[in-house]
């Protein structure tokens, strides 16, 4: 792993494109990359993305995990099944919600028309396309948070809830007096691998829009995608996977630092 790293910094201040040698350059391609309008747009739609995404399975997440930490009928089975899109590949997944979110003959336009909701233009729209692949990316990792966090709510002690409740605590007060504080550290943990993942989204836009329209999906791992191994502009590529090194490392970093303020290690 420390050679490619190495090798990624040297290149940050070379041209290579993929034949002959490196050739040092100094700061042309920082030059080039921070001047190019196209990395600030990568930049505000990665964040964006990062932005609907964490929430989203956050709260997701959590609902269903609760839901299902009840002894309820087929329990296990519905377990499997929020669970299977997370097994299921990314590539193949962004197909099938291709065909879904299609504008003329989609299973969703389709069902909506019932409802008088036509022509919605969900891949297509500047407004609607980075939203409408957040929704895949929450469909397929909801479910391996979903098991984290039924862990975590099997790790605190049900003595908590009925001396809650002896003492006249409702669902609400429980739920925020024992349960969140309790999942702090699973929910810290989900934050941070949250982070990590929508920080390097490349698979979903790829196969769903290519970037667009109007570049409105291109994030920062498709544009070092594009850079790199379409155009061969391996040191401008370089300058930014560093960029988006140090953007997960701040993030990671701030939070970490902050953590002591709200999250409860006291079991």
């Amino acid at each position: 792993m420390l050679f490619p790293i190495v090798f990624s910094l040297f290149l940050c201040f070379s041209e290579w494109k993929f034949t002959g040698s490196p050739q040092f350059i100094g700061l042309a391609n920082f030059k080039t990359i921070f001047s190019d309008k196209t990395t600030l747009t990568a930049f505000i739609n990665t964040l964006l993305f990062v932005a609907i995404v964490v929430p989203l399975n956050l709260l997701f997440s959590l609902s269903f995990a609760m839901l299902l930490d009840r002894k309820i009928i087929g329990r296990t089975i519905f377990r499997t099944l929020y669970f299977l899109p997370n097994v299921t590949s990314s590539i193949a997944a962004s197909l099938v919600w291709v065909w879904i979110y299609n504008q003329d003959f989609g299973m969703l336009n389709s069902f909506l028309s019932r409802f008088g909701i036509n022509g919605i233009r969900w891949l297509n729209s500047t407004h609607l396309a980075l939203p409408s692949i957040a929704i895949v990316v929450v469909w397929q990792s909801v479910g391996n948070n979903i098991i984290i966090f039924l862990a975590g709510l099997n790790n605190i002690s049900s003595t908590l809830y009925e001396a809650a409740e002896i003492d006249g605590a409702n669902w609400w007060q429980r739920f925020f007096r024992i349960t969140i504080p309790m999942l702090t550290p699973t929910i810290f943990f989900i934050v941070i691998m949250g982070f990590i993942g929508a920080f390097q989204i490349f698979n979903e836009p790829y196969v769903m829009t290519v970037g667009g329209p109007g570049r409105s999906t291109f994030t920062m791992v498709l544009y070092l995608y594009i850079l790199g191994f379409q155009f061969f502009r391996m040191g401008e590529a370089a300058v930014v996977s560093w960029m988006l090194f140090l953007m997960i490392a701040a993030v990671t970093f701030v939070q970490f630092r902050f953590q002591k303020k709200w999250v409860n290690y006291d079991v």
